[in-house]
C-alpha cells in the first residue's frame, strides 16, 4: 500500500475543538428580530442543465435559522474555535461538556453539508468521520 492509499486517521478531539468554523462568505444574510436567513447560490453540475431548465429548478436555496440555530450562527465570527463555542453553549443552556459537543458537531456538520459554513483546521470530508463522540 503506498503512502496516498492509506487511511487517514480521525482527527482527534483536540484537533476538532481547535477548528474554526467560517461562514460562507457568499451568502446572502437577511437577520430579522426572530432569526436569520441564509441564500447562497445552487451550481449544478453541466450534465444537470437540460433537466434544471426543464424542471426549473432553482438557482438559489434559502435556510432559515432560529432560537438556538441562530444564536449559534452569531457566535461563527471566523476566529471562534468549536472549543469555544461549545464551552459557552454548554454553560448557557446548562449542559455537560460533552452534550454540547455532541449536539453542536451534528449542527456543524449540517451546516457544511448545506454550503453554510466552513470548518478550517479540519480537511475536508473529515467532519463526518469525526463525530465519534
Amino acid at each position: 500500500m503506498s503512502g496516498s492509499d492509506a487511511p487517514k486517521s480521525r482527527p482527534t478531539i483536540a484537533q476538532q475543538m481547535a477548528a474554526v468554523p467560517v461562514r460562507n462568505a457568499r451568502l446572502t444574510i437577511t437577520e430579522d428580530d426572530s432569526g436569520v436567513s441564509l441564500t447562497r447560490s445552487v451550481v449544478y453540475k453541466a450534465w444537470m442543465q437540460p433537466f434544471v431548465r426543464f424542471m426549473r429548478m432553482p438557482p438559489t436555496r434559502t435556510f432559515r435559522l432560529e432560537g438556538i440555530g441562530w444564536q449559534v450562527w452569531r457566535r461563527l465570527d471566523g476566529t471562534t474555535t468549536i472549543g469555544e463555542v461549545v464551552e459557552r453553549f454548554a454553560l448557557e443552556r446548562k449542559l455537560s461538556y460533552h452534550e454540547s459537543r455532541a449536539l453542536l458537531m451534528h449542527y456543524f456538520r449540517s451546516l457544511v453539508e448545506r454550503g453554510v459554513i466552513a470548518i478550517v483546521g479540519i480537511e475536508p470530508g473529515e467532519l463526518e468521520s469525526s463525530l465519534a463522540v
